[in-house]
């Protein structure tokens, strides 16, 4: 009985040393929430987000976007924010709420990028959910176009796991914005959340098969000492 134990035990610990190849070298890969900082911590509204950008065709469009928490005149049709994220939006006005007069119906795509360096791209698994005024029609990574629909008021989940670079990566959400109340311009906005996005760091050859070895050589001591 007392040896069945301890070479339960040993089993035990190598597998332990075995698991920890992989626990020891999982990596959070960069990605961020929409209207969050370096730290993940919410911005404060009409703070710049520095993780995303956005292009359209409109003349006066910046690049930049900033953290809000609703649209002026729409207030509470957005979902609200909450501890890990809120929306984006290239317009804001005077009180830092997302705009919502004389923008037309237009096209707008949200961009942001990570990088994989050092990581197991074919281990990289990336879970999310998006939102965005009026509608998001899709998404792209590194040019490969994705199918997504949704609105403002719920969360339309999409994941990613293929098509990844082993250094730059970009994420392209693509959203489409209407006219407003009366004929007047709607607001645009975006809201992402990234539930899961995690790879392997990659491991030499060398080294895995060290570890195991020296995990192996260790239990065959072990019975050695004990049960010779």
């Amino acid at each position: 009985m007392f040896k069945n134990q301890r070479q339960k035990i040993a089993i035990f610990a190598v597998s332990l040393s075995l698991l920890s190849i992989n626990e020891a070298n999982a990596s959070t890969i960069g990605l961020y929430n929409t209207g969050v900082d370096d730290n993940n911590a919410v911005l404060v509204a009409g703070t710049v987000d520095s993780h995303y950008t956005v292009t359209s065709s409109l003349p006066s469009s910046s690049p930049s976007t900033y953290a809000v928490n609703d649209a002026k005149d729409y207030i509470g049709y957005w979902m609200a924010p909450d501890s890990i994220s809120t929306w984006i939006t290239p317009f804001l006005t005077s009180d830092n709420y997302a705009s919502s007069s004389s923008l037309p119906a237009e096209y707008y795509d949200y961009t942001t990028t990570f990088n994989l360096a050092g990581i197991n791209i074919s281990t990289v698994d990336i879970l999310g959910k998006s939102a965005s005024d009026n509608y998001i029609l899709g998404f792209s990574i590194n040019g490969h176009e994705q199918s997504l629909s949704g609105g403002y008021s719920a969360w339309t989940a999409f994941e990613i796991n293929k098509y990844f670079n082993q250094d730059l990566n970009t994420i392209i959400f693509h959203t489409q914005n209407l006219d407003g109340i009366n004929g007047r311009g709607g607001p645009t906005g975006l809201r992402v959340q990234m539930d899961l996005a995690a790879g392997i760091a990659s491991v030499p050859v060398p080294a895995a098969i060290w570890l195991f070895g020296s995990a192996f050589a260790g239990f065959i001591g072990f019975n050695r000492r004990k049960f010779a």
